[in-house]
């Protein structure tokens, strides 16, 4: 049930389409780019969003080895990532989120998914302190992704619930996995909420002496 549960909860975070931040591209070409490397990158995922993952690892690759800055190379690397997990699952995106995690914060996330996925705790302890460096260990921290607009607030703080859930760090687990259920974003992924969901049914109405939320194993 656990895998079952989390497996749900990744397909979902990595079934969204990813987004290109900052500058933007029309459907009928580039806008004008003062540096050819940004220009491939957006390309990379304007096709990247349309489901040709094919292409975009073509254009990621070309970025890569066109003399990027350090930050160019990171994001190159994170969209290789992802394109990588979008088409053989988060395994064969890991030694890209690894170069890039540094550089490109939405590579911490596409790590921190891989180490739940495992289903280890020591791997999950992993997971928790990439998010925490990210801040969002604090609820009133709102993550906005780099790239990835569809790794929302709310799919990032249920990621780091359900890692607090396996740490046995319940009441940590709970705050997070209850913000994550509040959000009222636009175009909320009802697999996401239903996960969550599962996860607070197990923590609810069991509390300690100190007033915080555990759950019973």
């Amino acid at each position: 049930m656990r895998k079952i549960l989390l497996g749900a909860f990744l397909a979902t975070l990595l079934t969204l389409h990813l987004g290109c931040g900052g500058s933007t591209i029309g459907e009928t070409g580039l806008a004008t780019y003062a540096d050819p490397v940004g220009d491939v990158l957006s390309n990379g995922w304007l096709v990247f969003n349309k489901g040709s993952y094919k292409s975009a690892k073509s254009e990621f690759d070309s970025a890569i080895h066109m003399n990027p800055s350090p930050k160019q190379l990171a994001d190159a690397y994170a969209g290789m990532g992802f394109a990588l997990a979008k088409e053989n699952g988060l395994v064969d995106g890991l030694p890209y989120f690894e170069k890039a995690q540094e550089l490109n914060k939405d590579a911490r996330v596409g790590l921190a998914g891989y180490y739940l996925d495992l289903c280890d705790k020591s791997s999950f302890h992993k997971g928790i302190e990439l998010l925490e460096s990210l801040g969002v260990q604090n609820i009133n921290r709102k993550y906005v992704p780099e790239y990835n607009k569809d790794l929302s607030d709310m799919n990032v703080h249920a990621l780091l619930g359900l890692l607090y859930y396996y740490a046995n760090r319940y009441s940590e687990a709970y705050a997070q996995l209850k913000y994550s259920q509040q959000i009222n974003e636009p175009l909320p992924q009802a697999d996401v909420k239903q996960v969550t969901s599962n996860f607070l049914s197990k923590l609810e109405g069991v509390v300690g002496s100190d007033g915080k939320t555990y759950v019973l194993d």
